[in-house]
């Protein structure tokens, strides 16, 4: 069985808002890192590099302002989520996507704020912060929730 979230074509979907969703990255594989293009991270984190993650659609009926966040689960442990929003999710999985911004659950948790046309689609990825100062050091995994609204 092919767990959703998994890879791309076969997303989590975010769903009526506010949304608020549950996901485990601790099955999943590990396909995306943050992209250089567009987002805001410290020069010396390659965050995700390392560590499983799941990707989630977000479709808006309507133009706006929306603001996505994470936070890892109760349950999870150490598992510290990072968060990032891009245009396309094939060319996220390649590195080569937008990145329209990145939230670092306990190290930075500033959610994003994205605008985004009525119908316009964009990907979400959540992922696991694994680098201390610029070196991957583990597969960072676990429970997390995502808010969008």
């Amino acid at each position: 069985e092919t767990l959703l979230g998994n890879y791309c074509g076969n997303e989590l979907v975010v769903g009526e808002l506010p949304f608020v969703g549950f996901g485990d990255t601790t099955m999943a594989t590990n396909d995306f890192e943050v992209p250089e293009s567009g987002c805001t991270v410290d020069i010396w984190e390659v965050l995700g590099a390392m560590s499983n993650d799941q990707v989630w659609r977000f479709t808006p009926a309507v133009a706006g302002s929306y603001t996505v966040s994470v936070n890892g689960s109760t349950s999870a442990g150490n598992f510290h989520p990072v968060a990032f929003v891009v245009d396309d999710c094939e060319a996220a999985a390649a590195l080569e996507a937008t990145c329209y911004g990145v939230d670092r659950y306990e190290w930075d948790p500033i959610p994003i704020t994205v605008d985004l046309a009525a119908g316009e689609t964009v990907f979400i990825v959540v992922d696991g912060h694994d680098t201390l100062e610029g070196v991957s050091i583990w597969n960072n995994v676990g429970g997390y929730v995502l808010t969008v609204f």
